[in-house]
């Protein structure tokens, strides 16, 4: 899991950590472990965001399985269902892409539509 996303977040603690170990040259006589600490903790919280967004989708894919199931759509519209959830546009275009990403499906333009 790539830390850049924690970094733009924390930019000023990524450089606090570096003048505190560095101090503008190396020198092997002095503490790595408040970068160490650092990274691990950076990872450790990416880690979380990731899992905590992994449960976001995977109760909201639920709630549009049984919205779905509901209204008796096919199994293909939860994908884009699920995208129109965070209020993102779903086109025809966008909608086939997901069908085929998610059903491993192909459907044509006027399905879609």
């Amino acid at each position: 899991m790539p830390p850049e996303e924690y970094l733009g977040r924390n930019t000023q603690d990524y450089y606090a950590v570096l003048r505190k170990v560095g101090r503008s040259s190396w020198s092997p006589h002095r503490s790595a472990r408040p970068w160490i600490r650092f990274c691990l903790t950076v990872h450790y919280r990416q880690a979380a965001t990731y899992l905590l967004r992994i449960n976001e989708t995977t109760q909201r894919c639920l709630e549009c399985s049984e919205l779905a199931a509901q209204h008796r759509l096919p199994g293909r519209t939860v994908a884009a269902l699920s995208h129109a959830a965070l209020g993102l546009r779903i086109r025809n275009q966008t909608y086939r892409r997901l069908v085929g990403i998610a059903e491993g499906e192909e459907i044509s333009s006027v399905t879609a539509g």
